[in-house]
């Protein structure tokens, strides 16, 4: 599907079971649609990824099998009030289709902390497709890269992307063992300077 409006008009007909036949994508799936307030934190990864790590619980995990649940995924979350916590889990699985993910993910207004963990950034620019979430939320509070790849044109769309955010809500920014070079870091960290509310670097 090309747009969100897409969505909207099979949001109320379309069965879960037809988008993903994944019992734990489709407990989720429920969980956002139904606006599940228990249902607070979330973790994108693939199957792979989910039977290799144990940090986080499974029942929060979600594995997408194709574009389609993927575009989904981020329809269901770009509505969802209750969701504070999203992790994402090496996301070059995702190269080349994370951008159906964004199109639902930059309505959401209630994740207070955005986390991505063990990704080559650098095959997957999420930021480029995330800037209408950072200029919208009013929410995100906490935004955390743990041993991502970064090259330069992903590391601009990240700068691009804290620069044009809208609201001061963001109080922690934290980079570990992130391969970054000194002239893009320099980027990032002039968009964080917009940021006088930041705590903790």
């Amino acid at each position: 599907m090309d747009n969100f409006h897409g969505y909207d008009a099979q949001a109320g007909t379309i069965k879960i079971s037809d988008i993903t036949s994944r019992e734990n994508n489709t407990e989720i799936l429920h969980r956002l649609k139904n606006n599940d307030e228990s249902f607070a934190s979330m973790c994108m990864c693939n199957e792979e990824d989910e039977m290799d790590d144990n940090r986080y619980d499974d029942s929060i995990n979600y594995c997408p099998e194709s574009a389609r649940d993927l575009g989904w995924l981020g329809y269901f979350v770009g509505n969802n009030i209750h969701l504070t916590n999203l992790t994402c889990f090496r996301l070059e699985n995702f190269n080349g289709i994370i951008e159906l993910f964004c199109r639902g993910l930059k309505n959401n207004n209630s994740i207070q902390s955005l986390s991505f963990c063990d990704s080559d950034l650098s095959e997957c620019d999420i930021f480029r497709f995330m800037v209408p979430f950072f200029r919208n939320n009013n929410t995100l509070t906490e935004l955390e890269l743990e041993e991502c790849e970064m090259g330069a044109e992903v590391c601009r769309s990240l700068s691009l992307a804290l620069g044009g955010c809208k609201h001061i809500s963001l109080k922690r920014f934290t980079l570990t063992d992130c391969e970054i070079g000194d002239e893009p870091l320099v980027g990032i960290i002039l968009a964080l300077s917009m940021h006088p509310q930041l705590e903790e670097l």
